[in-house]
């Protein structure tokens, strides 16, 4: 099956710029990390491609220092990190490194749902260009199937919806089944619910510091 282009490709790779950082937001399961690797695979000059889901890469960035940055990204063009709303302090991170680091460009994804924006947001002022990638659209669909193929999607992608795997292609019908968004959404709700009492208890364990001061 062919891999649809995502309109926002062409849009992100003409805004990696040296000295700056392109971030992409976006739920789970749209894409993210296959767009990703297409316009890593398609940059002119050298690339560095990393995840935030693995320990090599936190244990490389783990020291915060402008000298470990230069030496890890000696020659590197574009530094680009999948999920990297799991890199603690991710932000500082990045404003570290476009700083220090004369003509390199950064590029970073992660998942709406951990708001990657909060944590770069404040660091990346004036240093960042924010997007989001949503599910296919019907503009993107057309790309691979006709409008007869579309008429007949219809009733199961309107349940199902029409989200990228990791593979980059549309499969309403078998990927996207009942039982996978079922588990999908008990995995997003129940992960951010965790994340949300985890704040609420920080929050009131400050409180009462406070209070018995």
């Amino acid at each position: 099956m062919e891999t649809i282009k995502r309109i926002l490709q062409d849009k992100i790779s003409d805004r990696i710029t040296p000295g700056k950082a392109v971030l992409i937001f976006g739920a789970r399961r749209v894409g993210k990390t296959v767009m990703m690797r297409k316009i890593v695979d398609a940059y002119p000059g050298r690339t560095m491609m990393l995840n935030g889901e693995d320990y090599d890469t936190l244990a490389l960035l783990e020291n915060r220092t402008a000298d470990n940055y230069r030496h890890l990204l000696e020659g590197i063009d574009l530094l680009a990190i999948d999920e990297a709303q799991n890199i603690p302090q991710v932000g500082s991170i990045l404003k570290l490194i476009v700083d220090e680091i004369p003509g390199i460009s950064v590029l970073a994804s992660g998942s709406s749902s951990f708001d990657l924006l909060n944590k770069t947001g404040e660091p990346l002022v004036g240093r960042s260009t924010q997007f989001l990638l949503t599910p296919f659209s019907q503009r993107e669909i057309a790309q691979t199937e006709t409008a007869l193929e579309t008429r007949q999607n219809l009733e199961s992608r309107l349940i199902y919806g029409s989200g990228g795997g990791d593979d980059g292609q549309l499969r309403a019908q078998d990927r996207l089944s009942a039982r996978y968004c079922r588990s999908i959404f008990a995995e997003r709700y129940f992960g951010d619910r965790r994340v949300e009492k985890f704040e609420q208890n920080a929050r009131s364990v400050a409180a009462y510091r406070l209070s018995v001061r």
